[in-house]
Formats: C-alpha cells, structure tokens, sequence
C-alpha cells in the first residue's frame, strides 16, 4: 500500500514541474504593445502590393481613391478602419524570417500604413489566412517576427481601385419625385404625379396616378417599381478609356429624367453581347457599364411605359 502512495507521489510531483516548465515556456515571450487609436482620427491609408498601390485619403468625412480621388465606397473603407483601430495580436508564430509560408514575402504581402494628420500610427504587412480562419499572419514594420492578428481581415485589404470606388451612380429619395420623363429615339413619354379623388370612395379620399400629357394613366405599381430599381442604382464597372463629355455627344438608346427637388436624368447607351450596358448619369462624373441582370429589368420597364413591346430570343 505504502509503495502504491510512494508511486502517486512521484507522479504528482512529475506532473507538476512538467506544468511548470511547460508554463514557462509559454510565457518566454511578450507579445507588442499596439497602440490604441481613434478610426475617426484616420487621414490616409496607404495599401501597397507587388503590382498595385492605393492611396486613400479622407476629405471632409469622405473618402477618395488614388490621386484621380475617385469616391471610395464607404462600407469598405470603415471596415479597414476598425481592423486597423482594433488590430489585436493573439500570439507569436514564427521567428524564423520563414516569410514565404506565411505569404508575408514580397511577392503575396499586403504592406498597410496608416496615418493621422501625415502622423504614421499603424504599419504592418498582411500575409494569408491563418488555419484556424478567425486569424490572420502579419509583421509589423521594423520586426521580423511573425504574429497571428485576431480576425480574417486580409481580403478586405486585397482590392483593386475599381473594388474600391464607389459604384452608386443615380441616388435619391423616392417620395420626393413628382416627375418621370423617358426617351427613346423620337419617342419620349412625361408622366406626373396627381391626387385624384377615388370614386370607389365616398369620403373624398384622394389617390396618386402617374398621368402622362394625352391624359393616360399608368399602373402605379409599375411606375413605382422603376421609380425603386433608380432611387439606388450602382454599376458593375466604370469605364477608363472614355470620359463622360465624349459620351454626351452620342445617340443615348435610352433617357430617363427624374424631376423632385432637383432634375436628375440617366442615360444608356450601347448594348453589349453580355446583356451589360453603357451609360452615363448626371450624379456621376464617369461613364459606366450596369450589368445585364439590372439592364434587362430597367429597359423592360421602360419600354412598358413607353409602349413597346420588347422581342423575345427565341
């Protein structure tokens, strides 16, 4: 019995320097101190690839891409922000300078630098995903260790300016809009807002109908379904090789102008193979494809409107 009690103990006390130094070994190491700071304080992002650099700058809360200050989309620049302000490292991985394996080498790394007022206040590259999938390796500048950051955060940075831009092109509030006129070719069709008396109502409720000028009356579902598909409208893509004023010129295929608090107007131009389509809006300073889907939906609408009746493929 007293053999058996010899023998626990020598386990228990084999247990515990074993904890012991395996606690110690864990704690060999401190992890940086990242500073705390304000995303709202950020001015300037600098994202820099092996084949493609972005410089974002914030004007007047807005936020502009590159030199040519392209709107930048906001929903994607506030997301860098809190992973910047909010960057957190979980524990140290390698100090191998192995930095290929963990795509932090030239040729895969994301290198991010972020400034207050031309301050820099975070400055550190992006290598892959980590396998756990809620962490990501980086390297802070100056450092040739390699951390696991907490989040998978390196897609978000891993954009091209086209990724970046804002795609809004034609935006405003429905309510306000009293006024619809669509073009097309020699056909062009004005419809207003009125308040009529409804006749199946003997309590002088009013309704709205969309009019147009000979006094016809259209579907307010329909008008207001186009009204819906405009108030929000984004691209697929801009288009760099044209500028707007050469595009002014050209024979739109379709033009719609919106009339409230302002007059607003869109206009499409040519049709490619893919069902996407050209065009050009008076919200936006560049010319841009809208992708087929949102095309076919939008000229269909339209030529309701108008009359005419879209060919089916056979």
């Amino acid at each position: 019995m007293k053999k058996e009690y010899f023998i626990l103990i020598f386990f228990i006390i084999l247990l515990s320097v074993y904890l012991f130094l395996h606690k110690e070994n864990k704690s060999n190491y401190s992890l940086p101190n990242i500073s705390k700071i304000k995303s709202s304080d950020i001015t300037k992002i600098n994202i820099a690839k092996k084949d493609n650099n972005l410089l974002l700058q914030k004007e007047n809360n807005n936020w502009f891409i590159n030199n040519e200050k392209y709107p930048a989309n906001l929903e994607k620049i506030n997301n860098m922000l809190d992973i910047i302000q909010n960057l957190k490292l979980t524990a140290l991985v390698s100090e191998k300078k192995d930095f290929k394996r963990y795509e932090l080498d030239p040729e895969k790394s994301i290198k991010v630098k972020a400034e207050i007022d031309s301050k820099v206040v975070r400055n550190f590259e992006i290598g892959k995903t980590a396998p756990t999938y809620n962490h990501t390796f980086i390297k802070l500048k100056n450092n040739n260790k390699v951390y696991y950051a907490l989040k998978n955060f390196r897609s978000n940075f891993n954009q091209t300016v086209d990724d970046l831009r804002d795609k809004t092109i034609l935006s405003f509030n429905q309510e306000n809009i009293k006024q619809i006129i669509f073009e097309k070719e020699n056909i062009k069709k004005q419809l207003d807002l009125k308040e009529i008396k409804n006749s199946d109502n003997k309590n002088d409720e009013k309704i709205k109908i969309w009019e147009s000028k000979d006094k016809s009356t259209f579907d307010i579902k329909i008008v207001k379904n186009l009204i819906s598909m405009l108030s929000n409208l984004k691209c697929l893509k801009y288009i760099y090789k044209d500028s707007k004023k050469e595009y002014q010129p050209r024979k739109f295929l379709y033009k719609v102008t919106i009339k409230g608090e302002k007059s607003i107007n869109i206009s499409f131009y040519s049709k490619k193979e893919d069902g996407q389509i050209t065009g050009i809006s008076s919200q936006s300073n560049y010319p841009f494809f809208l992708d087929s889907h949102k095309a076919k939906n939008l000229i269909s609408n339209i030529n309701n409107i108008l009359g005419i009746k879209t060919k089916k493929k056979n």
